[in-house]
């Protein structure tokens, strides 16, 4: 589509949204009021007091959200992050890094099971109810993970409306075919049931010039509900979900080259070369003009230039009973649940078209859980609840990057074509913990609620990593084990005892030889995370409230360092301050929540890039966030709606001397050698990655009558602050402030709705995660990015029929 027609859609919709707001029409003359789910208890947003934001599945189908990623704009201190090994959600500035081995500091929730893996954030989101956004440590209700905020996703209940529908979409720059289809209804007097299936398919947004292609997603999800009344005091509701997801291409482009510090001439072995010398000796061009490599742009332009295959084939299950027993004024909930996914990806792992190393990955992750509590029914006086949970867990997580007998490698003398890496991961979990809250009166408007949860969480790990050749056999040759040592940093099984004059001393060894990489270890620690909060209610409209909140995310092993003696990492705990203010109008038609909050995290876990193939993770002494989150809505006229929300994030490391140095950084921090030079860098003072200072978002919703049916027009606009995107806060992984601006406009006519969806209107190239191509640095000394990137402007058009 071109900058003209783009303009003039531009243009209409505007043109249409501000004549709708002059349509003399009527609709609701009071807010509707927005039932959560966040303390496990049914109440109105306003009584909630901790910092949320909740979006109603109409909501998020009409602005065309169907992944967790697109409720970025809709909110705000909510960061997504896809990088080329995982994915990360964080609010107010912290989430998990590049780890198979961690759980998320942002734990998600689907229908009330814990969803606590990165891959689980891929998952497609459809026929919601909707999804609820807890930010600040949520762990005394929803457990030893929850430190950073909660992502709750209520899918649509079974219920004994007999109806279906069935809905298509279409986007012409993506070529994106969606299609949705959902019948509900009851089965017997007691039985309901809703059958939920989604398909989806699109070429991707990046395109692939070397190959002359675009890429492809395919998506392909099945939900069936049941609710079955057993009796007046029984409920029992299952689910029975099947997820499937595949990718060709990745979202990711090179987008920056700066040329290596020695010049072409010297990295050819030719010094004082004239016509090598006049060329600047970018990745790039060492590729193409030293190696006779195809070429690469280093433009942001989403258009990308790879050589390998590269797919993602991703399978998810969830399988759960829920049960409540009503024995009058006592609830008894019980929610058993069993999840796995597993997946298989190759990665281009260079990033470029030159034919030089490729990984591959596969996981397979199966979690059964148990989550058993009393309350007394909600509004019921004062409040209490008492809990148990228990999960088994399984991980098993394995790699293999490998460079080829032809890589370019060769041609510069080294050692590695031919031969590759590959790692074997082993993890078994165990959680067990009791939880509880209890409410009162201190007076007759003053509430004090007390939470805690206590958890013993066991786990056990192994982590190999051998040399291996073409065939998959394992090679015991010393002096390639010293190649992979010294030059890409992987310590290896087979490079077990190499002595010191092995080549130059790495900073991965902590004494200056090999230990080997055949690692078995366990862990066990015991958590107890407790909270308070005091509500006062001013009036009926207005209320103020003070919390503290100790948050805890339990310690692990790493599937993916290259250094042995990078295995394990200590938990990590925090300490959040809140103060909130909840406020409504009386005729109904404003209503507004501020939260002020404080954390101080210790012993933050942190995942770097190691300069040359691998992730390290480590530990950040000490980290502090302040910041506030602003919501509201108001009804300005019955037909018209405006959202609002602000966040602000003031978050450093305060101590954090152990950071992996970004390229070309001089070391400055800890010593892990014992030789007296500094090996790693120093954080300290400095912002974290991946946390904008501040997000706006400002949206609106107008309808009206029209052809005996109904207009609705809505917009949303968000702002986000410069923050770096850069694994190793590289000065040159900023991310600009920028605008953003989504769309839609809605016919209701009966059964029958027509849409039409903008998204990224104002066409915004938005880096969402930056980190450095392998090798490049290591091997030439370029410091050359690859980044991942937003999808850019795009119209949907979509049509839904209710029968």
């Amino acid at each position: 589509m071109n900058k003209v027609s783009n303009i003039k859609i531009g243009q209409t919709a505007l043109y249409a949204f501000m004549l709708s707001i002059i349509s003399p029409a009527f609709a609701q003359e009071k807010l509707e009021e927005i039932l959560v789910t966040a303390t496990k208890r049914t109440e109105n947003i306003n009584k909630v007091t901790t910092s949320i934001t909740s979006l109603d599945g109409k909501t998020l189908t009409g602005m065309g959200a169907d992944r967790i990623e697109d409720l970025v704009g809709l909110t705000n201190n909510i960061h997504f992050t896809e990088s080329g090994l995982s994915t990360q959600v964080r609010i107010r500035g912290i989430g998990s890094g590049n780890s198979q081995g961690f759980e998320q500091s942002v734990s998600q929730f689907s229908d009330g099971v814990y969803y606590g893996r990165a891959q689980l954030f891929r998952a497609p989101l459809y026929d919601l109810q909707n999804v609820e956004i807890l930010r600040g440590s949520q762990n005394a209700l929803f457990g030893k993970d929850s430190i950073a905020g909660a992502v709750i996703v209520n899918t649509a209940n079974a219920t004994n409306e007999t109806y279906s529908r069935i809905s298509a979409a279409y986007n012409d720059e993506l070529n994106q075919k969606q299609t949705d289809f959902v019948v509900n209804g009851a089965l017997t007097d007691s039985l309901n049931a809703r059958l939920s299936l989604y398909g989806l398919t699109d070429d991707g947004y990046f395109e692939n010039t070397t190959k002359s292609q675009s890429g492809s997603r395919e998506e392909k999800s099945a939900r069936l509900k049941l609710n079955w009344q057993a009796s007046e005091k029984f409920t029992l509701d299952a689910k029975i979900e099947s997820t499937s997801f595949e990718v060709e291409g990745r979202p990711y482009e090179i987008t920056m080259d700066i040329a290596s510090p020695r010049t072409l001439d010297v990295i050819a072995g030719k010094p004082g070369n004239a016509v090598l010398n006049a060329i600047p000796s970018t990745y790039n061009n060492i590729l193409t003009v030293l190696l006779k490599q195809p070429s690469f742009d280093a433009n942001a332009d989403w258009q990308r230039q790879t050589n390998a295959p590269e797919f993602s084939d991703n399978h998810i299950n969830n399988y759960s009973l829920h049960g409540v027993y009503d024995f009058g004024g006592v609830e008894w909930h019980n929610t058993i649940a069993a999840v796995n996914y597993g997946y298989d990806e190759s990665v281009d792992a260079d990033y470029t078209p030159a034919n030089i190393l490729t990984l591959e990955l596969d996981e397979q992750y199966h979690q059964y859980s148990i989550d058993s509590f009393i309350k007394n029914a909600d509004g019921a006086g004062s409040k209490w609840m008492a809990g148990i949970y228990a999960q088994q867990a399984e991980l098993h997580f394995n790699d293999r990057f490998f460079v080829p007998s032809d890589s370019v490698l060769k041609a510069i003398g080294n050692p590695l074509p031919g031969s590759g890496a590959k790692r074997a991961f082993e993890q078994d979990e165990s959680v067990f913990s009791v939880y509880g809250e209890y409410g009162f009166n201190l007076t007759k408007a003053t509430t004090l609620v007390l939470n805690g949860r206590y958890t013993f969480d066991s786990k056990d790990a192994t982590r190999s990593l051998n040399i291996i050749n073409e065939n998959d056999q394992i090679i015991s040759n010393p002096a390639l084990a010293c190649a992979y040592l010294y030059g890409v940093k992987a310590d290896t099984i087979q490079s077990k005892g190499l002595p010191n004059d092995c080549g130059a001393k790495p900073i991965n060894l902590a004494k200056g030889f090999s230990v080997g990489h055949d690692l078995d270890q366990s862990r066990n620690e015991n958590s107890f995370s407790p909270s308070a909060t005091l509500n006062h209610q001013m009036d009926e409209l207005n209320s103020v409230y003070f919390s503290v909140k100790s948050g805890h995310k339990s310690g692990g092993f790493d599937p993916r360092s290259n250094a042995a003696n990078s295995f394990e990492f200590d938990e990590e705990n925090a300490l959040t301050y809140e103060l909130g203010l909840r406020s409504e109008s009386a005729s109904g038609q404003f209503e507004n929540g501020i939260t002020v909050f404080h954390t101080t995290y210790d012993e933050l876990q942190v995942s770097q890039f190691d300069g040359a193939l691998g992730f390290n993770v480590g530990n950040a002494k000490k980290t502090e966030s302040t910041g506030f989150e602003f919501d509201g809505r108001a009804l300005i006229t019955p037909q018209w709606i405006v959202f609002y929300s602000a966040g602000y994030v003031d978050i450093e490391y305060k101590d954090f001397k152990n950071g992996n140095c970004y390229q070309g950084q001089t070391p400055d921090g800890t010593d892990i050698n014992g030789d007296g030079v500094s090996d790693l860098c120093d954080y300290s003072g400095l912002r974290p990655g991946f946390a904008p200072e501040e997000m706006y978002n400002v949206g609106s919703e107008y309808s009206h009558a029209l052809f005996g049916g109904q207009m609705q027009y809505a917009i949303n606009a968000e702002y986000v602050g410069t923050h770096n995107v850069h694994e190793s806060l590289d000065p040159n992984g900023y991310q600009d402030s920028y605008y953003m601006i989504n769309a839609n406009i809605i016919y209701r006519l009966d059964a029958l709705v027509l849409r039409i969806t903008g998204n990224n209107l104002t066409n915004e190239y938005v880096k969402t995660y930056q980190s450095n191509a392998p090798l490049s640095g290591s091997q030439f000394g370029t410091n050359t990015f690859y980044t991942f990137a937003k999808s850019p402007r795009s119209i949907t058009f979509g049509a839904e029929y209710q029968f």
